[in-house]
């Protein structure tokens, strides 16, 4: 909906959310991700947090009497409060104005990307993207270039003929916008981008306002362990979880425990625990 102050939710829309029951048919999972989809301007981090309820349509593909009870875990259901949270919030996007340049901070993590679009310090919209698999598997200089590349992309429409100033923490995408990088891939997305007016500028990780949308949990939670201090095998810690930003989503025990039987990562340790003599 328009206003003065600029593009918000309209009122019907936040009603239906207040509305939202728990999902139980695959219908509703989808339909549901249809209506935030086309809302995802207003909403911070939204790949980062639907990815649980798009991983759940992943599970249930092709089978034709799944239940959605059956794979609703506590990160889909924590998903779900989130979506709803950041909807009711209703957060107004300000109209660009074409004659003032922009702030464009990217960022990515190990599965997702984001980008945040200001002028004058006003939001203009927010913009994240789950990578595929293959994208994870590059180094994250391919992942933070990509993610400029990306965000860029996809606010042509706000950012041709202004100025943009690039704000990223990552000091070698400097090489990237040069297009004197190695990687050739790398570099062609630069050439693609060389039409639009932007500088590059170095923020300190803490004031990169997108690094916090590629991030989930909080790394407090998270405390390694050396064999020695292990009593309980599947209490084990792993620090290869990508850690994200705090308060965004608290996870249980049992959350973990889930996400550590899920991993495969975690499934090689664990069996290691089993076939180690000295963990018995």
């Amino acid at each position: 909906m328009l206003s003065s102050t600029g593009i918000l939710v309209t009122p019907s829309k936040i009603q239906d959310v207040t509305k939202l029951a728990p999902l139980t048919t695959v219908a509703e999972v989808r339909s549901l991700l249809g209506f935030t989809n086309f809302l995802q301007d207003h909403v911070p981090h939204y790949a980062a947090i639907a990815q649980p309820i798009q991983d759940l349509i992943l599970k249930v593909q092709g089978k034709k009497k799944a239940s959605i009870l059956e794979f609703w875990t506590p990160l889909c259901q924590q998903a779900f409060d989130s979506l709803k949270a950041s909807l009711l919030q209703n957060t107004v996007l300000r109209f660009p104005d074409p004659t003032q340049p922009f702030t464009l901070y990217t960022d990515a993590s190990k599965h997702h990307m984001a980008a945040v679009l200001l002028q004058d310090n006003a939001l203009i919209s927010y913009f994240s993207k789950a990578f595929a698999k293959t994208q994870c598997k590059w180094a994250a200089f391919t992942k933070e270039a990509y993610a400029v590349y990306a965000a860029i992309l996809f606010y042509k429409v706000f950012i041709t003929g202004c100025k943009v100033k690039l704000m990223c923490d990552h000091k070698p995408l400097e090489g990237f916008l040069q297009a004197t990088t190695k990687n050739d891939m790398v570099n062609h997305w630069s050439i693609n981008i060389q039409e639009y007016d932007i500088s590059f500028e170095w923020v300190e990780t803490s004031k990169n306002l997108s690094n916090c949308l590629t991030q989930l949990v909080d790394p407090q939670l998270f405390t390694p362990l050396t064999v020695e201090q292990v009593d309980d095998p599947e209490d084990v810690t792993v620090a290869a979880i990508q850690t994200t930003e705090p308060a965004l989503i608290k996870l249980s025990t049992e959350d973990i425990r889930h996400l550590q039987r899920t991993n495969a990562y975690c499934k090689r340790i664990f069996t290691s625990f089993d076939t180690d003599p000295r963990t018995r």
